[in-house]
């Protein structure tokens, strides 16, 4: 039985740049008990990940629970500031929207109509897709009414009959950017 962690030594398979002592804090604080006194740090796909308990976990993410201290919506990405996916450093990394993400690495970029098309025939696919399509027309004003008069996401949803995940996106634009609430009248 084990009575006391001991200090965990990292093997570090993918040239990881991260802060080890860090990263042990944050597996004992995502673990909440013992964990291998022998952790490798490997790669998966482009990023840097550890296993704790049987659980794939990326370093980036992991590091940026604990030290906001909470378990990350899936609507948020832990952005790497300099490109490098490996540099896990705490002045690296930032949390954003993944809207505000995908607008950051596709700037510029322009997709083809058949592209548009097959996107929005997955999205319809999609699990957890209550409705199907996204329906045109849902303001930005009628969300952001239903909102403040204190219905729920999944209300406002219900009510418009609109993705609860596109709902959840409009409100937060319009808590980063209010100037969409004057531009759309």
């Amino acid at each position: 039985m084990i009575k006391q962690q001991r200090k965990i030594k990292f093997i570090n398979d993918c040239d990881a740049i991260v802060d080890t002592s860090e990263l042990e804090k944050a597996i004992l604080w995502f673990q909440k008990s013992f964990t291998a006194s022998k952790k490798h740090i490997y790669k998966h796909g482009e990023y840097s990940c550890i296993s704790i308990q049987k659980q794939k976990i990326h370093v980036h993410r992991l590091l940026m629970m604990y030290w906001l201290n909470i378990k990350i919506p899936k609507e948020y990405h832990v952005h790497h500031e300099n490109g490098n996916k490996l540099d896990n450093r705490k002045e690296n990394l930032s949390l954003i929207l993944n809207s505000t993400h995908l607008k950051q690495h596709n700037k510029g970029k322009k997709v083809s109509e058949k592209t548009k098309r097959l996107i929005g025939e997955a999205n319809k696919r999609r699990k957890g897709s209550k409705f199907g399509i996204t329906k045109k027309g849902v303001s930005y004003q009628k969300i952001w009414e239903l909102y403040e008069k204190g219905f729920s996401i999944n209300k406002i949803s219900k009510i418009l009959k609109y993705e609860w995940s596109r709902v959840k996106i409009r409100i937060n634009e319009i808590i980063e950017n209010p100037e969409l609430l004057k531009e759309n009248n």
